[in-house]
This record gives structure tokens, C-alpha cells and sequence, in this order.
């Protein structure tokens, strides 16, 4: 995984997968708001306020999300 910022990109990330016939899938994923940013850093942070101590992952704050819409 890799984080790269410069120029009008915010943010930008890959996941590569590599598999044993030779093949590759990348995901990636481009940020441009810093609006968009900051949305989302305060959306992580009011899911792990209103949570109890404990280890959480993104997983489980998009499963939240999707699940209550906000």
C-alpha cells in the first residue's frame, strides 16, 4: 500500500494484489477536497467517540455507515 500527495491530489492509494498465475489487480482510490478529508476524519472520529474501548477497523466503520445511513 502506498500514500502519495503532490500537486491538486489530496490523496491517493493503492492496494495491489498479486496472484500466482501472473496477474495483478490494483485498486486505487484519488482524493481531491480536503473538504472531502475532513468529512471523513470527522466521520471516523464520531464512530470511535460514540464507541465502546476497543480495536475497530475501517470495516467496521463503513459497515456502520451503510447501516445507519449517516
Amino acid at each position: 500500500m502506498s500514500s502519495i500527495r503532490e500537486g491538486d491530489i489530496i490523496g491517493e492509494h493503492y492496494v495491489t494484489l498479486y496472484n500466482v498465475l501472473g496477474e495483478t489487480t490494483e485498486l486505487s482510490h484519488q482524493l481531491e477536497s480536503r473538504r472531502d478529508l475532513t468529512n471523513g476524519i470527522l466521520m471516523a472520529a464520531k464512530f470511535i467517540a460514540a464507541q465502546p474501548n476497543g480495536l475497530y477497523t475501517i470495516e467496521d466503520l463503513m459497515t456502520d455507515v451503510l447501516s445507519t445511513g449517516k
